[in-house]
């Protein structure tokens, strides 16, 4: 077969297979996600934890929650069946949710397998700041008596990201500085901290046009958004599951979607 007509027909299955996940009805579930731009945000984040390749691999999902139980519905571009390795990691994934792990376990876990995302992703925001020199000092220029500065420094020391010796912009420093330096060979242990400040340095330090000056710039403050996605939603589904007591998640993988609206799943029980 023509790559091209081979290219096209990987296409039209995706498609298919995201029209399946979108015409789900929810009739009896129970979906506790009652507020729209939530739901949206954590199907997002899900469908970023199936996401493995730096580029080039997309992944839809939808959420189904019943009584006890939650079933994550999920398509990706290449409709191939789960390897045993990949088989392995969302089998511990969903253990780790259902038991209520330790969230940075959790992370560990996700990172492991999405290493080549992770990196991909944090290299891409590095971009929007400035390339720091060695040895340089408040490399966003921000004055120590911002108010919202002071905000972030008891955050950031509340979450134990700086210790109380550490002032606020030698934390900011130490973060471009580690987005600057990201690479496939960076420090496991480095990668997921950046990961978590990023979740801290997004939480209400958005920019706003009424304090001034902002701590990032629109595109700078979308960057670390998407690296705090994944912890965001590893504590969004995490929360899920402790609330609605979930005690077993099944995760289908959507291979085909027919005329009658019909789904052809694989599928596998993870409790």
């Amino acid at each position: 077969m023509d790559p091209q007509e081979t290219l096209l027909e990987d296409v039209n299955i995706f498609q298919n297979c995201i029209s399946a996940l979108s015409d789900v009805q929810e009739d009896d579930q129970d979906i506790y996600f009652k507020s729209f731009p939530k739901h949206v945000r954590i199907l997002d984040g899900i469908s970023l934890l199936f996401v493995y390749e730096g580029s080039s691999e997309v992944c839809a999902t939808t959420f189904i929650q019943q009584t006890g139980s939650a079933t994550i519905l999920w398509a990706k571009n290449s409709h191939q069946v789960p390897g045993e390795e990949e088989q392995k990691y969302m089998n511990g994934l969903c253990n780790l949710f259902v038991g209520q792990a330790d969230t940075h376990d959790i992370l560990k876990h996700v990172v492991k397998q999405c290493w080549k995302k992770v990196i991909s992703r944090i290299v891409k925001t590095a971009t929007v700041f400035p390339r720091p020199t060695k040895g340089q000092k408040n490399i966003l220029g921000i004055e120590e008596t911002t108010g919202r500065l002071e905000r972030l420094r008891e955050k950031l020391r509340r979450a134990n990201a700086i210790d109380l010796e550490t002032p606020v912009v030698e934390g900011l420093d130490r973060f471009i500085y580690a987005l600057a330096n990201a690479n496939e060979a960076s420090d496991f242990v480095t990668i997921c901290q950046i990961l978590q400040f990023a979740q801290l340095l997004t939480v209400k330090n958005a920019p706003d046009p009424k304090q001034v000056p902002p701590l990032f710039d629109y595109v700078q403050y979308r960057g670390i958004f998407k690296l705090a996605v994944y912890y965001r939603t590893i504590l969004d589904l995490r929360s899920v599951c402790k609330r609605l007591k979930i005690k077993s998640l099944t995760l289908q993988q959507v291979s085909s979607f027919s005329a009658n609206s019909h789904l052809n799943c694989k599928s596998s029980r993870y409790t």
